[in-house]
């Protein structure tokens, strides 16, 4: 999403947009003041990420293997899901540089959130 002012998950992300790539995020249910975290990595958008997320939540049957649809499925079936995003770690950038021998070279540049 480019604008986080019209955007669905902004709100739900503490520290950051969704339209970042590259990034590790904790998922904390808040159903109930429950606070379950879940940790993942995507190298997609967040948003299409916590979209996932959050279409598993709602229908667990449809997403086996997505632990926070298996969560909603043992603890709060059929209550829509609440929860906040915290982005932990992320790729800033990748650069392409020229050596002195004109090799190219890619270099991922990773930074922390913490």
């Amino acid at each position: 999403m480019s604008n986080p002012d019209r955007c669905e998950i902004c709100p739900l992300i503490e520290n950051g947009v969704c339209s970042r790539q590259g990034t590790v995020c904790q998922i904390t249910c808040i159903v109930y003041d429950m606070e379950v975290r879940y940790q993942g990595e995507a190298d997609r958008p967040l948003h299409h990420r916590i979209k996932e997320h959050l279409r598993a939540a709602r229908n667990p049957p449809a997403y086996p293997n997505n632990s926070l649809g298996h969560h909603y499925a043992e603890q709060h079936p059929n209550v829509p899901p609440k929860v906040k995003i915290m982005i932990l770690d992320s790729k800033r950038s990748t650069v392409k540089k020229e050596d002195v021998g004109g090799n190219m070279h890619t270099q991922t540049e990773t930074i922390t959130k913490r």
